[in-house]
């Protein structure tokens, strides 16, 4: 479970920690929980996302799915508010 791993973090370093949980998600077959307020970093290495609002789950779906056909309109608010959201990927998936 990574909370807010790299919210404190400048941008090459956030890339360099988010590279380090896919790998290791990758290598030791491992599940990774990443809790982020940054869409744009979870959608970079996530498989599947779940979108949280006032502490409940408000949607849940691959990533894919939640970028280009959102159903609650929460994800659709958040999503607009970021355009550059899933318009590329930080990291490979393999």
């Amino acid at each position: 479970i990574a909370d807010e791993p790299t919210s404190a973090l400048d941008s090459t370093i956030a890339f360099g920690i988010l590279k380090l949980l896919k790998g290791l998600n990758i290598k030791m077959r491992m599940a990774v929980l990443l809790i982020s307020h940054d869409l744009n970093q979870v959608a970079s290495i996530a498989d599947s996302i779940a979108v949280m609002q006032a502490g409940q789950i408000v949607e849940i779906a691959k990533t894919q799915q939640i970028l280009q056909a959102p159903k609650h309109p929460y994800t659709k608010l958040l999503l607009a508010a970021n355009p550059k959201i899933g318009a590329g990927r930080w990291l490979p998936q393999s």
